[in-house]
């Protein structure tokens, strides 16, 4: 499944991915952590868990998708208002789009979501239309989550 080779002065991981791709991962001088790593990523594969199968995909393409394969249905099956739907894609395009628009999906983490929240502060949002926000946001990441573009939701619960 793996192997160790040293190249020069670095030690290399070679192994295969969830996929059966061959991936190289230079470590550095230490054989023991080269190990280590390996066995690292031998574990992430047998628990489903490489980080190499997630597809990559921007914010913005996800926020499409989930508009399409969410919202519209949720409006089409009867389970959301119109006038909710309308109120979604308003907060959409006013305060998330322009904050994560351009990052990757999957660089979104704890920090930046930390950050989103002090420029909601910052704009002198009331704490319930802040707290209706991140409801959204929590909402997209936890189908992201279950379309298996992000192993674990990024937003705090709570």
């Amino acid at each position: 499944m793996g192997v160790i080779w040293k190249r020069g002065q670095q030690y290399v991981v070679v192994y295969y991915d969830a996929v059966g791709r061959r991936r190289w991962e230079t470590v550095g001088p230490n054989k023991r952590e080269a190990q280590q790593v390996l066995a690292q990523r031998m574990w992430e594969r047998r628990n489903g868990k490489f980080r190499f199968t997630k597809p990559a995909i921007s914010f913005a393409a996800f926020e499409t998708q989930w508009q399409a394969d969410y919202l519209s249905v949720q409006r089409q099956l009867g389970r959301m208002k119109a006038s909710t739907l309308a109120s979604r894609e308003s907060v959409l395009a006013t305060h998330i789009r322009p904050f994560f628009g351009s990052r990757l999906l999957r660089a979104i983490d704890l920090p930046v979501i930390r950050e989103f929240v002090k420029t909601l502060v910052a704009k002198e949002l009331s704490p319930k239309t802040i707290s209706n926000i991140l409801g959204i946001l929590k909402t997209m990441f936890k189908h992201a989550v279950q379309w298996e573009y992000l192993d674990a939701n990024p937003a705090p619960s709570g």
